[in-house]
Protein backbone atom coordinates (compact mmCIF):
# COMPACT_ATOMS: atom_id res chain seq x y z
CA UNK A 1 0.00 0.00 0.00
CA UNK A 2 2.80 2.51 -0.26
CA UNK A 3 4.47 4.37 2.54
CA UNK A 4 2.69 7.72 2.53
CA UNK A 5 2.86 9.48 5.85
CA UNK A 6 0.76 11.96 7.77
CA UNK A 7 2.93 14.70 9.23
CA UNK A 8 5.92 12.40 8.88
CA UNK A 9 4.21 9.54 10.76
CA UNK A 10 4.20 5.93 9.56
CA UNK A 11 0.64 5.30 8.26
CA UNK A 12 0.12 1.96 10.06
CA UNK A 13 -2.38 1.65 12.93
CA UNK A 14 -2.83 -1.78 14.51
CA UNK A 15 -5.71 -1.92 17.00
CA UNK A 16 -6.89 -0.88 20.43
CA UNK A 17 -9.00 -2.23 23.22
CA UNK A 18 -9.36 -5.39 25.20
CA UNK A 19 -7.82 -8.56 23.75
CA UNK A 20 -10.26 -10.55 25.91
CA UNK A 21 -13.27 -8.73 24.44
CA UNK A 22 -16.36 -10.59 23.32
CA UNK A 23 -17.01 -7.95 20.66
CA UNK A 24 -14.66 -6.84 17.90
CA UNK A 25 -15.43 -3.71 15.88
CA UNK A 26 -13.95 -3.77 12.40
CA UNK A 27 -13.56 -0.41 10.69
CA UNK A 28 -12.33 0.47 7.24
CA UNK A 29 -8.87 2.07 7.40
CA UNK A 30 -7.01 4.60 9.52
CA UNK A 31 -7.62 8.28 8.85
CA UNK A 32 -5.16 11.09 9.51
CA UNK A 33 -6.03 11.44 13.20
CA UNK A 34 -5.81 7.69 13.71
CA UNK A 35 -2.32 7.65 12.17
CA UNK A 36 -1.19 10.50 14.42
CA UNK A 37 -2.60 8.92 17.59
CA UNK A 38 -1.94 5.28 16.53
CA UNK A 39 -5.49 4.33 17.63
CA UNK A 40 -8.36 3.28 15.34
CA UNK A 41 -11.57 5.31 15.23
CA UNK A 42 -10.49 8.38 17.19
CA UNK A 43 -11.10 11.15 14.67
CA UNK A 44 -14.42 12.81 13.95
CA UNK A 45 -15.98 9.46 12.93
CA UNK A 46 -14.54 7.91 16.09
CA UNK A 47 -16.25 10.47 18.30
CA UNK A 48 -19.53 9.74 16.49
CA UNK A 49 -18.86 5.99 16.96
CA UNK A 50 -18.41 6.38 20.70
CA UNK A 51 -21.42 8.67 21.23
CA UNK A 52 -23.87 6.99 18.86
CA UNK A 53 -22.88 3.32 18.78
CA UNK A 54 -20.78 2.31 21.80
CA UNK A 55 -22.52 4.36 24.50
CA UNK A 56 -26.12 3.54 23.49
CA UNK A 57 -25.20 -0.16 23.28
CA UNK A 58 -23.82 -0.04 26.82
CA UNK A 59 -20.23 -0.44 25.68
CA UNK A 60 -16.99 1.47 26.04
CA UNK A 61 -13.61 1.25 24.34
CA UNK A 62 -12.12 -0.63 27.29
CA UNK A 63 -14.64 -3.49 26.87
CA UNK A 64 -14.28 -4.01 23.10
CA UNK A 65 -11.52 -4.59 20.55
CA UNK A 66 -11.26 -2.16 17.62
CA UNK A 67 -9.27 -2.68 14.43
CA UNK A 68 -9.56 -2.00 10.71
CA UNK A 69 -9.83 -3.99 7.49
CA UNK A 70 -6.51 -2.53 6.42
CA UNK A 71 -3.87 -1.36 8.86
CA UNK A 72 -2.46 1.56 6.91
CA UNK A 73 -3.99 4.72 5.58
CA UNK A 74 -4.85 4.55 1.87
CA UNK A 75 -3.61 7.45 -0.25
CA UNK A 76 -5.96 10.44 -0.10
CA UNK A 77 -8.01 8.67 2.59
CA UNK A 78 -9.93 6.68 -0.01
CA UNK A 79 -11.80 3.43 0.57
CA UNK A 80 -9.37 0.48 0.51
CA UNK A 81 -9.24 -1.51 -2.71
CA UNK A 82 -10.22 -5.19 -2.54
CA UNK A 83 -6.59 -6.17 -3.19
CA UNK A 84 -5.48 -4.12 -0.19
CA UNK A 85 -8.10 -5.80 1.99
CA UNK A 86 -6.86 -9.19 0.76
CA UNK A 87 -3.23 -8.22 1.51
CA UNK A 88 -4.16 -7.30 5.08
CA UNK A 89 -6.33 -10.37 5.65
CA UNK A 90 -3.44 -12.21 7.32
CA UNK A 91 -3.29 -9.45 9.96
CA UNK A 92 -7.04 -9.57 10.53
CA UNK A 93 -6.92 -13.35 10.82
CA UNK A 94 -4.16 -13.10 13.43
CA UNK A 95 -6.25 -10.64 15.44
CA UNK A 96 -9.30 -12.92 15.20
CA UNK A 97 -7.19 -15.79 16.58
CA UNK A 98 -5.80 -13.58 19.36
CA UNK A 99 -9.08 -12.05 20.52
CA UNK A 100 -11.47 -14.90 19.66
CA UNK A 101 -14.54 -12.62 19.67
CA UNK A 102 -18.09 -13.89 19.96
CA UNK A 103 -19.29 -11.13 17.61
CA UNK A 104 -17.66 -9.00 14.91
CA UNK A 105 -19.38 -5.70 14.17
CA UNK A 106 -18.38 -4.44 10.74
CA UNK A 107 -18.56 -0.70 10.11
CA UNK A 108 -19.04 -0.16 6.39
CA UNK A 109 -18.70 -2.02 3.12
CA UNK A 110 -14.93 -2.72 3.19
CA UNK A 111 -15.11 -4.38 6.64
CA UNK A 112 -18.15 -6.40 5.54
CA UNK A 113 -16.07 -7.69 2.65
CA UNK A 114 -13.07 -8.38 4.91
CA UNK A 115 -15.14 -10.41 7.37
CA UNK A 116 -17.72 -12.06 5.11
CA UNK A 117 -16.50 -11.70 1.53
CA UNK A 118 -19.76 -9.86 0.84
CA UNK A 119 -20.58 -6.28 -0.05
CA UNK A 120 -23.70 -4.08 -0.37
CA UNK A 121 -23.79 -2.74 3.17
CA UNK A 122 -26.90 -0.69 2.33
CA UNK A 123 -28.79 -3.96 1.83
CA UNK A 124 -27.08 -6.09 4.47
CA UNK A 125 -26.73 -3.81 7.50
CA UNK A 126 -28.60 -4.87 10.60
CA UNK A 127 -28.78 -8.57 9.64
CA UNK A 128 -26.69 -11.04 11.62
CA UNK A 129 -24.68 -13.41 9.40
CA UNK A 130 -21.71 -15.77 9.55
CA UNK A 131 -18.19 -14.63 8.78
CA UNK A 132 -15.96 -16.33 6.29
CA UNK A 133 -13.96 -19.25 7.69
CA UNK A 134 -10.85 -18.11 9.59
CA UNK A 135 -7.57 -20.02 9.63
CA UNK A 136 -8.60 -22.00 12.72
CA UNK A 137 -11.70 -23.25 10.87
CA UNK A 138 -14.19 -21.16 12.84
CA UNK A 139 -16.88 -18.86 11.58
CA UNK A 140 -17.98 -16.00 13.83
CA UNK A 141 -21.30 -14.12 13.89
CA UNK A 142 -21.02 -10.77 12.11
CA UNK A 143 -23.32 -7.78 12.55
CA UNK A 144 -22.89 -5.26 9.70
CA UNK A 145 -23.51 -1.57 10.36
CA UNK A 146 -22.93 1.64 8.43
CA UNK A 147 -19.57 3.33 8.96
CA UNK A 148 -19.81 6.33 11.30
CA UNK A 149 -18.31 8.59 8.58
CA UNK A 150 -21.23 7.67 6.30
CA UNK A 151 -23.67 8.68 9.04
CA UNK A 152 -21.76 11.92 9.68
CA UNK A 153 -22.51 12.87 6.08
CA UNK A 154 -26.21 12.60 6.95
CA UNK A 155 -26.88 9.21 5.37
CA UNK A 156 -28.24 6.15 7.14
CA UNK A 157 -28.95 7.83 10.48
CA UNK A 158 -32.38 6.25 11.00
CA UNK A 159 -31.06 2.82 9.99
CA UNK A 160 -28.04 3.24 12.25
CA UNK A 161 -30.29 3.92 15.25
CA UNK A 162 -32.27 0.74 14.53
CA UNK A 163 -29.02 -1.20 14.14
CA UNK A 164 -27.77 0.12 17.49
CA UNK A 165 -30.95 -1.18 19.13
CA UNK A 166 -30.29 -4.59 17.60
CA UNK A 167 -26.63 -4.40 18.66
CA UNK A 168 -27.75 -3.63 22.22
CA UNK A 169 -29.85 -6.82 22.19
CA UNK A 170 -26.91 -8.82 20.83
CA UNK A 171 -24.66 -7.46 23.60
CA UNK A 172 -27.23 -8.56 26.20
CA UNK A 173 -27.39 -12.05 24.66
CA UNK A 174 -23.59 -12.37 24.61
CA UNK A 175 -23.38 -11.18 28.22
CA UNK A 176 -26.01 -13.78 29.19
CA UNK A 177 -23.98 -16.49 27.43
CA UNK A 178 -26.50 -17.08 24.65
CA UNK A 179 -25.44 -18.33 21.24
CA UNK A 180 -26.15 -15.75 18.52
CA UNK A 181 -26.59 -17.94 15.43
Amino acid sequence: MGTKTVDGQDPHVFASGNINAYIMFLGEAPGAEEVLQRIPLVGRAGKFFEANILLPAGLCRERVYITNSVLCRPNKNRTPFLGEIEECRIHLDAQILLVSPKLIVTLGNAPLYAACEEDRITQKHGVLRWSREWSDGRKIPVFPMFHPAYCLRGSGLAEMKQDVEMLTDLVKKITAGEVLL
